[in-house]
Protein backbone atom coordinates (compact mmCIF):
# COMPACT_ATOMS: atom_id res chain seq x y z
CA UNK A 1 0.00 0.00 0.00
CA UNK A 2 1.34 3.39 -0.97
CA UNK A 3 0.24 7.00 -0.49
CA UNK A 4 2.00 10.07 -1.87
CA UNK A 5 0.77 13.47 -0.82
CA UNK A 6 2.56 16.49 -2.11
CA UNK A 7 1.28 20.02 -2.11
CA UNK A 8 3.46 22.97 -2.90
CA UNK A 9 2.25 26.51 -2.92
CA UNK A 10 3.49 30.03 -2.71
CA UNK A 11 2.36 32.96 -0.68
CA UNK A 12 3.37 36.44 -1.71
CA UNK A 13 3.47 39.08 0.98
CA UNK A 14 2.22 41.73 -1.42
CA UNK A 15 1.36 44.53 1.02
CA UNK A 16 4.61 44.15 2.95
CA UNK A 17 6.69 44.10 -0.23
CA UNK A 18 4.82 47.03 -1.75
CA UNK A 19 5.40 49.22 1.30
CA UNK A 20 9.06 48.25 1.56
CA UNK A 21 9.58 48.81 -2.17
CA UNK A 22 7.96 52.28 -2.09
CA UNK A 23 10.17 53.39 0.79
CA UNK A 24 13.31 51.98 -0.84
CA UNK A 25 12.70 53.47 -4.27
CA UNK A 26 11.86 56.87 -2.77
CA UNK A 27 15.10 56.82 -0.78
CA UNK A 28 17.21 55.75 -3.74
CA UNK A 29 15.65 58.36 -6.04
CA UNK A 30 16.56 61.01 -3.46
CA UNK A 31 20.08 59.62 -3.16
CA UNK A 32 20.44 59.72 -6.95
CA UNK A 33 19.11 63.30 -7.00
CA UNK A 34 21.76 64.20 -4.42
CA UNK A 35 24.37 62.88 -6.86
CA UNK A 36 22.75 65.04 -9.55
CA UNK A 37 23.15 68.15 -7.38
CA UNK A 38 26.70 67.25 -6.34
CA UNK A 39 27.67 66.97 -10.02
CA UNK A 40 25.66 69.92 -11.38
CA UNK A 41 25.99 72.63 -8.72
CA UNK A 42 29.77 73.18 -8.86
CA UNK A 43 29.59 73.60 -12.65
CA UNK A 44 27.36 76.67 -12.40
CA UNK A 45 29.43 79.77 -11.63
CA UNK A 46 28.11 82.40 -9.26
CA UNK A 47 27.73 86.01 -10.19
CA UNK A 48 24.34 87.00 -8.78
CA UNK A 49 23.53 83.46 -7.64
CA UNK A 50 20.38 83.45 -9.75
CA UNK A 51 21.39 80.62 -12.11
CA UNK A 52 22.62 78.45 -9.27
CA UNK A 53 19.53 79.38 -7.26
CA UNK A 54 17.36 77.51 -9.75
CA UNK A 55 18.65 74.35 -8.06
CA UNK A 56 17.35 75.34 -4.60
CA UNK A 57 13.95 73.69 -5.03
CA UNK A 58 15.77 70.46 -5.84
CA UNK A 59 18.06 70.73 -2.83
CA UNK A 60 15.01 71.31 -0.63
CA UNK A 61 13.24 68.27 -2.12
CA UNK A 62 16.14 66.03 -1.14
CA UNK A 63 16.92 67.73 2.19
CA UNK A 64 20.32 69.00 1.09
CA UNK A 65 20.66 72.22 3.08
CA UNK A 66 24.37 72.66 2.37
CA UNK A 67 23.67 73.64 -1.24
CA UNK A 68 21.60 76.63 -0.14
CA UNK A 69 24.14 77.86 2.38
CA UNK A 70 25.75 81.25 1.73
CA UNK A 71 29.09 79.56 0.99
CA UNK A 72 27.52 77.84 -2.01
CA UNK A 73 26.85 81.28 -3.48
CA UNK A 74 30.22 82.97 -3.03
CA UNK A 75 31.33 84.69 -6.18
CA UNK A 76 33.62 82.41 -8.13
CA UNK A 77 34.32 84.46 -11.21
CA UNK A 78 36.72 87.30 -11.81
CA UNK A 79 35.49 90.86 -11.47
CA UNK A 80 34.42 92.29 -14.77
CA UNK A 81 35.30 95.73 -16.03
CA UNK A 82 31.80 96.37 -17.37
CA UNK A 83 29.72 98.77 -15.32
CA UNK A 84 26.55 96.67 -15.64
CA UNK A 85 28.01 93.82 -13.63
CA UNK A 86 26.58 93.20 -10.15
CA UNK A 87 30.11 92.35 -9.13
CA UNK A 88 30.67 96.10 -9.37
CA UNK A 89 27.70 96.79 -7.11
CA UNK A 90 24.82 97.21 -9.56
CA UNK A 91 21.55 95.28 -9.37
CA UNK A 92 20.28 92.98 -12.11
CA UNK A 93 16.81 91.70 -12.97
CA UNK A 94 15.54 88.73 -14.97
CA UNK A 95 12.05 89.06 -16.43
CA UNK A 96 11.33 91.81 -13.90
CA UNK A 97 12.52 89.73 -10.93
CA UNK A 98 15.53 90.74 -8.84
CA UNK A 99 18.30 88.23 -9.52
CA UNK A 100 18.91 86.53 -6.18
CA UNK A 101 19.28 82.82 -5.42
CA UNK A 102 15.99 82.77 -3.51
CA UNK A 103 14.03 84.46 -6.32
CA UNK A 104 15.32 81.90 -8.81
CA UNK A 105 13.10 79.25 -7.20
CA UNK A 106 10.14 80.56 -9.20
CA UNK A 107 11.92 79.57 -12.41
CA UNK A 108 12.37 75.88 -11.59
CA UNK A 109 10.30 72.81 -10.82
CA UNK A 110 8.44 73.20 -7.50
CA UNK A 111 9.64 70.96 -4.68
CA UNK A 112 6.45 68.89 -4.60
CA UNK A 113 6.79 67.98 -8.31
CA UNK A 114 10.42 66.84 -8.34
CA UNK A 115 9.55 63.21 -7.61
CA UNK A 116 6.37 61.70 -8.99
CA UNK A 117 4.78 58.28 -8.97
CA UNK A 118 1.86 57.43 -11.22
CA UNK A 119 1.33 54.02 -9.65
CA UNK A 120 3.52 52.24 -12.20
CA UNK A 121 6.62 54.38 -12.58
CA UNK A 122 8.67 56.65 -10.35
CA UNK A 123 10.05 59.77 -11.99
CA UNK A 124 12.60 62.46 -11.27
CA UNK A 125 11.65 65.71 -12.98
CA UNK A 126 13.68 68.87 -12.81
CA UNK A 127 13.70 71.85 -15.09
CA UNK A 128 14.46 75.52 -14.98
CA UNK A 129 13.14 78.15 -17.35
CA UNK A 130 16.00 80.63 -17.13
CA UNK A 131 16.95 81.05 -20.77
CA UNK A 132 20.49 82.25 -20.17
CA UNK A 133 21.13 79.20 -17.96
CA UNK A 134 20.35 76.95 -20.90
CA UNK A 135 22.44 79.06 -23.27
CA UNK A 136 25.42 79.19 -20.91
CA UNK A 137 25.10 75.52 -20.08
CA UNK A 138 25.92 74.81 -23.72
CA UNK A 139 27.87 77.88 -24.86
CA UNK A 140 30.14 78.23 -21.83
CA UNK A 141 30.40 74.48 -21.43
CA UNK A 142 28.87 74.30 -17.95
CA UNK A 143 27.05 71.10 -18.95
CA UNK A 144 25.61 71.01 -15.46
CA UNK A 145 22.46 69.07 -16.32
CA UNK A 146 24.44 66.68 -18.51
CA UNK A 147 26.85 65.91 -15.65
CA UNK A 148 23.97 65.78 -13.17
CA UNK A 149 21.98 63.35 -15.29
CA UNK A 150 25.01 61.11 -15.78
CA UNK A 151 25.69 61.07 -12.01
CA UNK A 152 22.00 60.30 -11.29
CA UNK A 153 21.91 57.35 -13.71
CA UNK A 154 25.33 56.08 -12.63
CA UNK A 155 24.26 56.03 -8.98
CA UNK A 156 21.06 54.13 -9.73
CA UNK A 157 22.81 51.59 -11.95
CA UNK A 158 25.77 50.96 -9.64
CA UNK A 159 24.21 51.30 -6.21
CA UNK A 160 20.59 52.35 -5.97
CA UNK A 161 18.92 49.50 -7.80
CA UNK A 162 20.94 46.94 -5.82
CA UNK A 163 19.43 48.37 -2.64
CA UNK A 164 15.85 47.75 -3.75
CA UNK A 165 14.52 44.70 -1.89
CA UNK A 166 14.31 41.49 -3.91
CA UNK A 167 10.79 40.28 -4.55
CA UNK A 168 11.89 36.73 -3.77
CA UNK A 169 12.44 37.76 -0.15
CA UNK A 170 8.67 38.22 0.12
CA UNK A 171 7.63 34.86 -1.34
CA UNK A 172 7.07 32.03 1.08
CA UNK A 173 7.08 28.45 -0.16
CA UNK A 174 4.59 26.15 1.44
CA UNK A 175 5.05 22.45 1.19
CA UNK A 176 3.05 19.59 2.54
CA UNK A 177 4.47 16.17 1.90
Amino acid sequence: MKVNISVMGFEFKRAEYSETFKKAIALEMRNAARKFVEAALPRVPVRTGFARGTLLNLTDAIGMASASSPSAFKRRIRKRAKQDSPVNGLIEYYEGVLKTPENARGFSTPTNRVFTNNGKAWSFNYDNTVLYYEINDAKLNWRSFQFGEAAFIDYLERTGMQRIPAITDYIIRKRLS
